[in-house]
């Protein structure tokens, strides 16, 4: 299943995403860091599945590019500067998964990043655009994502 959630602009929301990989509300023992991937990767200067930097993200949230002082859109005071995508296994997924063996629950982690990679692949290629107010033209959009399974 894939939620989609709208990430709000300020410090808060950008603290809680930045501090996520620290503390997990279920096991209090921290989540797998976030992985870059997608096309725009290469562009920024990012790493496909490299481990998400605090100080990359951060920038990113903020407009910047994580590599320069580069301003990649411009603020405005109703901004959404990300879609948060949270893709969850269905309960019955999770419940084999708690009373699997080591080896399946491995098999199990495996196939749901695969899935999430790609759910992602399609969610940049055919899903994903960018309205260009000024210009009224739908431009192909994101290229990036943040993943995390």
């Amino acid at each position: 299943m894939l939620t989609i959630g709208k990430v709000a602009r300020g410090q808060s929301p950008k603290e809680y995403y930045l501090d996520l990989r620290e503390e997990s509300y279920y096991d209090q023992k921290g989540k797998a860091p976030g992985e870059w991937n997608g096309e725009l990767c290469a562009t920024l200067g990012l790493e496909v599945g490299k481990a998400v930097a605090k100080e990359d993200f951060s920038k990113l949230l903020d407009g910047q590019s994580p590599t320069s002082d580069e301003q990649l859109r411009q603020r405005r005071p109703n901004e959404r500067p990300a879609f948060d995508l949270t893709f969850s296994a269905p309960k019955s997924v999770s419940v084999v998964h708690a009373l699997a063996d080591q080896e399946t629950k491995q098999a199990i982690e495996a196939a749901m990043y695969e899935a999430v990679r790609e759910g992602l692949r399609y969610i940049e290629s055919d899903a994903c655009y960018t309205r260009l107010v000024r210009l009224c033209q739908m431009n192909s959009g994101a290229h990036w994502f943040v993943e995390r399974a």
